[in-house]
């Protein structure tokens, strides 16, 4: 009767081994689904801050075949209806060769630690065709 207790001990030492070892593989497992998920987040919202930057240069076209005086605007459109709210800057310029652009810059989720900021500027040809110059940032 004397080998019971040890024995017992024993046992309690390998299910707290178990269970240790069953604790840290959910840990782990839990850890790596939330980065997984901080990870997908940050591609939507670079994906969204890179079709604000083509919806700006678009609401440049339609503003410029209505007003030919069109220089540019500040743009604040609440994303998905979820609340997120961007900030679009667009701008108009010219170059040396008469060439007009269109310069678009996008803030997706300002003020926050997820912020996304995503520039082009686009060349706007008499027949307003999409022509992309550069993307940058």
């Amino acid at each position: 009767m004397n080998r019971t207790p040890s024995r017992a001990g024993a046992v309690l030492v390998v299910s707290m081994v178990c269970l240790l070892i069953v604790t840290a593989l959910i840990a782990t497992m839990i850890s790596g689904t939330l980065q997984r998920r901080l990870h997908l987040r940050k591609l939507h919202d670079v994906r969204q801050a890179e079709l604000l930057l083509v919806a700006g240069y678009e609401r440049a076209l339609a503003q410029l075949s209505r007003d030919d005086s069109y220089d540019g605007e500040s743009w604040e459109p609440v994303v998905n209806g979820s609340g997120s709210v961007a900030t679009v800057e667009i701008t108009m310029t010219a170059d040396d060769d008469s060439q007009q652009f269109t310069n678009v810059a996008v803030t997706y989720v300002p003020d926050s630690p997820r912020t996304v900021r995503r520039s082009g500027r686009f060349l706007i040809s008499p027949t307003s065709s999409n022509n992309e110059e550069s993307k940058n940032d």
